[in-house]
C-alpha cells in the first residue's frame, strides 16, 4: 500500500489539494477539510514506518501529547487517525516558508530576525518539555516562518518523532540514532536518551547558522558531521562571520556544549539568554551546583573514533 495520494482524491473527511512535502516519515499535502471547508496540512505516514513494531499505537499516543501542546509558536494538531489502513495527522496550514528555505535563499539573517525567530522557537521548546515531549529533530526545515503584521512569527512543527522522555519502544532502543546529522545533539550521537537539553541544543545550532550563514559542524559525510558534534566544542560565530561580532560567541558556546549540564536548562532560560546577548549583556556561563547535580548520571561518555570518509554531505537536507 502506497502513502501517495492523487490530487483531487478524497481521502477520509479530506479533499486532498496537493502535495507540498515529503520526508522519511510521510507525504504532506494541503488539504481541505470537508466538514468545516478549512484547509489543512495532511501527513500520511509511509506505510514501511507504521507496520514497524508497536509504532501505530505509539503515533496515535504521541499525537495526543502534540495535541495538548498549546503554544501561538508550536503547529496545532487537527486530528490523528487511521484511514484505509494509512496512518495520517492533521495540523493548521501554516501560509509561510520553512526556515531552511529561507536560509537557503538568504544564507544569513540579520541579527534582530534571529533573535526574535530565536527566542520564540525556544518558547515553543518549552512548551512541549511542559507536556512531557522531547522533539528530537529540531531543525531549519522543521520551523515554518510566516509573515505577521510586518513581523516573523515561526512556527515549531513536525513531531513525528517526538516522544516523552522517560518512554522506551522498539523504535527508540539505546544505540539507535534519530534525528537529522548537523543538529543532532552529542547524547544523540552516543546513543543516550535524549532529553529537552537536546533540543535546545539544536535550537543553538539554528541561531549559530541563521547569525553566519554557515552550520557550526561539517564534514565530508554525515559520519564525520557527528564526529565533529561529538568530540569538541563548536566554532566561534565572531570567526566564522566576523560581522556579526562578538556579543553571540559566549551565548552559543553554552547552547551548544557537549555536555549537556553545562548547558541552558530550559527554553525560558535560552530565550532570556539569547536577549541578554544581543542586548551585549553578559550570558551566565555555568549552571547553578543543583542544576549539575540533577544531571549527575548523564555524564557524557567518550566519543568512538572517528569516522571513515566517503561520500558528500549535501548543504542542507
Amino acid at each position: 500500500m502506497s502513502a501517495e495520494l492523487s490530487e483531487g482524491q478524497t481521502f477520509g473527511g479530506y479533499h486532498i489539494i496537493g502535495l507540498v512535502g515529503s520526508g522519511g516519515m510521510g507525504l504532506v499535502y494541503r488539504a481541505e477539510q470537508r466538514i468545516l471547508g478549512r484547509t489543512v496540512a495532511l501527513k500520511v505516514i509511509r506505510p514501511e514506518i507504521a507496520e514497524s513494531g508497536d509504532y501505530r499505537s505509539r503515533f496515535l499516543r504521541e499525537a495526543r501529547f502534540a495535541a495538548a501542546v498549546d503554544h501561538p509558536n508550536v503547529v496545532p494538531v487537527f486530528d490523528a487517525g487511521e484511514q484505509d489502513g494509512r496512518l495520517y495527522l492533521t495540523m493548521q496550514w501554516i501560509d509561510g516558508r520553512d526556515l531552511g528555505t529561507i536560509l537557503n535563499h538568504e544564507q544569513r539573517l540579520a541579527p534582530d530576525r534571529v533573535v526574535r525567530i530565536g527566542i520564540q522557537l525556544a518558547g515553543a521548546l518549552q512548551a512541549v518539555n511542559d507536556a512531557g515531549l522531547v522533539h528530537r529533530d529540531v531543525k531549519p526545515s522543521n520551523v515554518l516562518v510566516r509573515d505577521i503584521g510586518g513581523s516573523d512569527h515561526a512556527y515549531l512543527t513536525d513531531f513525528g518523532i517526538a516522544k516523552a522522555p522517560a518512554a522506551q519502544d522498539s523504535l527508540t532502543r539505546t544505540g539507535w540514532v534519530i534525528g537529522t546529522p548537523g543538529y543532532l545533539s552529542p547524547e544523540q550521537i552516543r546513543g543516550d536518551q535524549p532529553s529537552s537539553r537536546s533540543d535546545l541544543y539544536a535550537l543553538g545550532c539554528i541561531v549559530f547558522e541563521a547569525l553566519t550563514g554557515e552550520r557550526p559542524f561539517s564534514g565530508d559525510n554525515d559520519l564525520a558531521v557527528r564526529w565533529a558534534q561529538a568530540s569538541g566544542p563548536p566554532p566561534v560565530a565572531s570567526s566564522v562571520w566576523p560581522a556579526v561580532g562578538t556579543r553571540y560567541d559566549a551565548f552559543l558556546a553554552k547552547a551548544m556544549a557537549v555536555d549537556p549540564r553545562d548547558r541552558f536548562q530550559s527554553g525560558a532560560a535560552f530565550a532570556e539568554a539569547l536577549q541578554a546577548a544581543h542586548a551585549g549583556q553578559p550570558v551566565p556561563l555555568t549552571q547553578a551546583p543543583a542544576a549539575r547535580d540533577a544531571w549527575a548520571g548523564q555524564a557524557p561518555r567518550p566519543a568512538p573514533g572517528p569516522p571513515p570518509v566517503s561520500g558528500t554531505w549535501p548543504a542542507r537536507p
